[in-house]
């Protein structure tokens, strides 16, 4: 989820688009890929969206993650 039940999910015109779906876009194009292995897992996308919102909107907006799955389960693959 883009945010906290208590929190908004923040619109940025410079961004064209929430602050969440840019970094989930960019994240899936390569992004959230640490380790190089050109494939981005749940997790590293996670840890990247994170990061980068929190960051982005002052600590105002956090991502949540729920659910059973896999860390390692492939969301993409970043091409060469």
């Amino acid at each position: 989820m883009s945010s906290k039940a208590e929190e908004l999910s923040l619109e940025d015109h410079g961004l064209r688009q929430g602050v969440f779906t840019y970094y989930i876009l960019k994240g899936l194009k390569g992004a959230a890929d640490p380790n190089g292995d050109y494939i981005v897992t749940v997790k590293e996308l996670y840890n990247y969206v994170y990061a980068k919102v929190r960051e982005y909107t002052a600590n105002v907006q956090t991502p949540v993650l729920t659910g059973d799955y896999d860390d390692n389960m492939p969301v993409a693959l970043r091409r060469n």
